[in-house]
């Protein structure tokens, strides 16, 4: 019997492809994500817009359990696509605010409400603008002032 290694290897072997072709084949994966990207920014401002409408529902005391679940959802998947299509303060500041609202369960506070409100509002300037990277010194100051804010009020549980 061949160790899983071994059989890995031979499978692997195999499976030789040219210079030529591992380029081709990496510059069709590059269209594709460029393909992908160019409709993040739809999309995306698509799902903030629910987030906001599931938040002004948490406000006004009008939702049901899925509204901060549908939050959470929102906000994980623009902190896990952000960097992946150049969006780098994106994700920054959307996964602070997964890492809020992650095992929410109880009626969030003013304060609660307004650290979401704060970060979609961010979220929504970001991909509103088209501020990839990093951003700038003004955009970082704003991170810095989020994570503050943050700081001060406790986690949903």
């Amino acid at each position: 019997m061949s160790s899983p290694e071994n059989a890995l290897s031979a499978k692997l072997s195999g499976a030789k492809i040219s210079e030529e072709e591992l380029e081709k084949r990496l510059a069709a994966a590059d269209q594709q994500i460029a393909n992908v990207a160019s409709g993040f920014t739809d999309w995306t401002m698509t799902d903030i817009a629910v987030a906001q409408e599931e938040l002004a529902k948490l406000e006004s005391g009008e939702a049901d359990e899925s509204a901060l679940p549908t939050i959470f959802r929102i906000s994980h998947d623009i902190k896990g696509q952000g960097g992946t299509f150049g969006f780098n303060l994106a994700t920054q500041i959307a996964g602070p605010l997964c890492d809020f609202i992650r095992t929410a369960k109880a009626v969030p506070s003013e304060e609660q409400l307004a650290v979401i409100k704060a970060h979609l509002g961010a979220l929504q300037m970001v991909i509103k603008q088209n501020i990839k990277g990093d951003g700038d010194e003004r955009t970082q100051k704003l991170v810095e002032k989020l994570a503050m804010v943050i700081s001060q009020v406790p986690p949903l549980k």
